[in-house]
């Protein structure tokens, strides 16, 4: 029952994203003023934001299929629960 093509893809938004993130985060630790912090900050995300976005959707894929798995699964554990409270009420 498992997906495992989108995996590469995952992993590869999941380095840009991450990579994207540790720029930001050496942008905002470096000892500059506020403004000049900000124009960096405005730069890398002219430069990356194609890539942020694309790392934004596949986030948002990885989640949504986490979230109907998870309901596939307590929706069947429910349903097996149910089943063997009718099963000892019939015995």
């Amino acid at each position: 029952m498992s997906n495992n093509g989108n995996k590469g893809g995952y992993l590869i938004g999941g380095l840009i994203l991450g990579a994207v993130m540790g720029a930001v985060a050496g942008v905002l630790f470096a000892p500059t003023s506020g403004k000049e912090t900000r124009g960096k900050i405005k730069k890398v995300m002219e430069e990356n934001g194609d890539i942020l976005e694309k790392a934004k959707e596949n986030l948002k894929s990885g989640f949504e299929r986490v979230g109907r798995l998870v309901y596939q699964k307590t929706s069947a554990a429910n349903e097996n629960e149910s089943e063997s409270d009718n099963s000892e009420v019939a015995a």
